[in-house]
């Protein structure tokens, strides 16, 4: 079985019978997947969701080391160890105190998706957005500055 999100080399990789390939290289603890609407960010997370609970995604994928947070399990944010965290709408849903618990959590990584900035600590080196290019999806991240962790 293959790992949707492998650890080790921070990158998220996971595809569909219908063609949807994904392959998000992320940088560091903490990326925010920013644009408009219609960018495909909802699309992702819903996508990873089905993933995770096996709905219409090969089943050839292990996705016990992803959490999909939501409106409807938000209060478990800061029990989760070990996880990459994926949140949609982070800007709609978040509260200061869990953007305080993200800045101080050292035991997970994070994939946001946002239109507007949340106060997360990090670099403008891991602001992206997604891209199709010849059916794989990935990420372009708005900079890339030597300094900027």
């Amino acid at each position: 079985m293959l790992n949707a999100y492998d650890w080790d080399t921070n990158t998220l990789e996971i595809k569909d019978k219908y063609k949807n390939h994904f392959i998000l290289q992320l940088r560091g603890n903490r990326n925010i997947i920013k644009g408009e609407s219609g960018t495909g960010k909802s699309f992702l997370n819903d996508f990873l969701y089905n993933a995770k609970h096996n709905r219409n995604i090969n089943k050839r994928y292990n996705t016990d080391n992803l959490f999909i947070l939501n409106m409807d399990n938000k209060s478990e944010l800061d029990k989760i160890k070990g996880k990459l965290i994926i949140i949609d709408r982070a800007d709609l849903i978040l509260t200061d105190d869990d953007v305080e618990t993200i800045n101080q959590d050292h035991d997970n990584r994070y994939l946001l998706f946002a239109r507007e900035p949340l106060g997360i600590e990090l670099s403008p080196n891991h602001q992206a957005d997604l891209i199709t290019d010849k059916g794989i999806t990935f990420l372009k991240y708005r900079f890339n500055v030597k300094g900027w962790c």
